[in-house]
């Protein structure tokens, strides 16, 4: 079972989460992530022989995966096993019938090892198969080697000539068949185990707390509807000076129109910024500002 730590966004519909909790100045989530994979193991036999030779080869360290693999499995409660598939082959060298009865024993054979040791077939759903001469995995061997007239080779085995006619047509290639016996047919005597599991993988997601926004939920107040007036009754929000600014300008205005300010209503309230024209003991008003505040009270 793997843990990792991130900051990233929270993993997607493969996931589950596991726990939330808080830390300091974070929200700390917890979240099992399932991934697909298979676990390939492969041990070789030796030629016309359906018993496992556990030194041969690279069978001990195939060998040592495998139980290292599957003794993870019995811990790790978080990987579950799909399908186990065991697959005997044979190379194709020899008469088709005692190899398809070969490539059937070697997995039976393994099988019945897995078994005794691991107690597989109790454990977990296992088929068995077979593959009596491996053509395909032959090609690709030969395509990678430097095995003696290779363009020659290759074209038998894409042929459409019988097993037994093609085994026939390469022993006329003393060179080829003799670089096949030594290099490419050896690694074709072998058995496959295949384990498909779907893996759990502890995510850990660390995430800041959110802090409030205060100057969003501060109440409406009267300067900041003030500041919202063109008219120059207060410049903002500025504290003393911006109120004393304020009341200069309202004394102005007791005076006569500001001249330097486009007179229009202020919102809210819905009313003139300038007082309307009173008369009565009050001296005249200037010409201009008379026709000025003549047009706000339109």
């Amino acid at each position: 079972m793997a843990q990792m730590k991130s900051a990233a966004p929270a993993p997607g519909a493969d996931s589950v989460l596991l726990s939330e909790t808080t830390e300091g100045d974070y929200i700390v989530r917890r979240y099992m992530v399932r991934s697909s994979g298979d676990a390939d193991f492969t041990m070789h036999y030796r030629i016309s022989l359906a018993t496992l030779d556990t030194s041969l080869g690279g069978n001990p360290k195939q060998l040592g995966d495998l139980n290292a693999f599957l003794s993870g499995l019995v811990g790790d409660t978080l990987r579950k096993v799909q399908s186990v598939a065991i697959t005997g082959y044979s190379s194709p060298d020899g008469p088709v019938q005692l190899n398809e009865k070969l490539a059937a024993q070697r997995a039976q054979d393994f099988m019945a090892y897995a078994n005794g040791k691991y107690g597989l077939s109790k454990r977990y759903t296992v088929k068995v198969n077979s593959v009596a001469e491996d053509w395909t995995m032959c090609r690709t061997l030969v395509a990678q080697s430097q095995i003696p007239d290779r363009t020659a080779v290759l074209q038998i085995i894409d042929g459409a000539q019988t097993p037994e006619q093609k085994e026939l047509a390469l022993e006329k290639l003393p060179a080829a068949w003799n670089y096949m016996k030594a290099n490419i047919l050896p690694p074709l005597r072998r058995v496959e185990v295949m384990i498909a599991y779907a893996d759990g993988n502890i995510v850990e997601q660390r995430t800041l707390k959110p802090k409030p926004d205060r100057e969003a939920r501060r109440p409406r107040g009267e300067e900041d509807r003030a500041a919202e007036c063109p008219c120059g009754r207060e410049d903002g929000p500025k504290g003393g000076q911006g109120r004393q600014e304020g009341r200069q300008g309202d004394a102005e205005e007791r005076k006569g129109p500001r001249k330097d300010v486009a007179l229009r209503p202020c919102v809210p309230p819905l009313r003139p910024c300038v007082p309307p024209l009173r008369t009565g003991g009050r001296e005249p008003v200037p010409q201009r500002a008379a026709a000025d505040e003549e047009r706000v009270l339109r």
